[in-house]
């Protein structure tokens, strides 16, 4: 049973991750770049600026527009998917100008929407995912062999993952209770410190590890290009590569799936273009953290 629903989901995963979708999201943005005029390049010293701004505090939204940046990062950082969910609670976002925008007579899209959206947070990238990567770290760290284990529902499990799991649930629940404020104020420190500290340990890495960084750049070149491999090989080697990089980026960005705009309906501003803005340097700071 379990080898069948693995074998489904391989075949559905491999059609969503197929070359069409990439192609086709790829080319939506090429479009959008081409059609707003490179808007995200132009306007990226603005958007910087209206970041830190703090005039729009007598906008009707519940949250700074910093804060709504962090949350909507959150989704797309490391673990913080956990938070995703939450943000369904924004009165604002792809449902909403699915129904707004395109007429009243798409209301039933932007339900269907809501409600995939919610299954994908819950049961997809979002908490159990997240939760499982998590408990899954701490358990290989701290227990690795699984020496310490309790047996429920005739399965064995780690000690460590029950206790982390347990201890986790109860910070999220803390921070998730609050509602989006509290869930904003949590997301806007730990979202920046995270980031910092990802990048300050790659940078110690490589500086403790200069010798090993141009085989390490070889590596990847091998890796992207093929070059390992012979005639059709090759090509067949670059478009895996090619098909794997790309939709990684576009998964970790959240290219299509919605959340960022939720996130964004809440913050304090008076012009949506504005918050618009300071929104795409989500993508901006995602790419620099990678």
């Amino acid at each position: 049973m379990l080898s069948t629903i693995t074998k489904i989901l391989s075949t559905v995963d491999d059609f969503v991750w197929g070359l069409p979708l990439i192609i086709l999201i790829l080319a939506t943005g090429l479009f959008l770049t081409v059609r707003l005029r490179g808007l995200q390049i132009k306007r990226l010293p603005l958007a910087i600026k209206y970041m830190f701004s703090s005039d729009e505090e007598d906008g009707s939204g519940e949250v700074s527009s910093f804060a709504a940046l962090c949350t909507a990062l959150s989704a797309t950082i490391g673990t913080g998917n956990i938070v995703g969910v939450a943000t369904a609670i924004v009165s604002g976002g792809p449902f909403y100008y699915i129904e707004n925008g395109m007429g009243k007579q798409f209301g039933w899209l932007a339900k269907i929407f809501a409600i995939f959206g919610i299954m994908v947070g819950l049961f997809g990238i979002g908490t159990f995912t997240q939760i499982n990567g998590i408990t899954s770290a701490i358990g290989n760290f701290f227990d690795k062999e699984s020496v310490h284990y309790v047996n429920l529902f005739g399965r064995d499990y780690s000690l460590t993952i029950i206790i982390s799991g347990i201890i986790l649930t109860f910070f999220v629940a803390s921070v998730l209770i609050g509602g989006l404020k509290r869930i904003s104020n949590v997301v806007q420190i730990i979202v920046p410190f995270m980031a910092i500290i990802y990048v300050a340990v790659v940078m110690i890495i490589l500086i403790l590890n200069p010798g090993k960084i141009p085989a390490a750049l070889i590596e990847i070149v091998q890796g992207a290009f093929g070059l390992r491999a012979f005639g059709g090989g090759m090509f067949g080697a670059m478009i895996v590569a090619m098909q794997k990089g790309i939709a990684r980026g576009i998964f970790s960005n959240e290219a299509g799936l919605g959340s960022a705009p939720i996130a964004a309906a809440a913050a304090q501003s008076k012009e949506e273009v504005r918050q618009g803005l300071i929104s795409m340097l989500g993508t901006s700071l995602l790419l620099s953290v990678q």
